[in-house]
């Protein structure tokens, strides 16, 4: 989705939200700490993430799943729908372990 000539960011929000989105954030988002244990950004953008932590993004349809600065999380990798947080926690599970164990072959450049 995006936004129809002459839509503002909010009746654009509450479509999306109609489709089952939680919410939609114009700018990112910092998740709270407690939310998966580690500091999580998300952003539409990959080329707004944040470094030192774990970044979803989703503009960039056609990256692999798995980047060094971030996991794209595109609704077309996802069936069409929006991450589910017990995949998000997955994701950051799998990344962190990845990034402790220094593996860089794991991701795509």
């Amino acid at each position: 989705e995006k936004l129809a000539k002459g839509e503002t960011f909010e009746q654009f929000r509450e479509k999306l939200k109609n489709l089952g989105f939680a919410d939609v954030y114009q700018e990112g988002l910092m998740l709270d700490k407690k939310v998966f244990g580690v500091d999580v950004y998300m952003n539409h953008f990959p080329s707004k993430t944040k470094p030192d932590m774990i970044n979803f993004f989703g503009h960039v349809h056609s990256l692999k799943p798995l980047k060094k600065m971030g996991i794209n999380v595109a609704a077309n990798y996802h069936k069409g729908t929006p991450i589910s947080k017990k995949d998000m926690q997955f994701f950051i599970d799998f990344v962190s372990d990845r990034i402790r164990d220094d593996e860089d072959n794991v991701f795509s450049e």
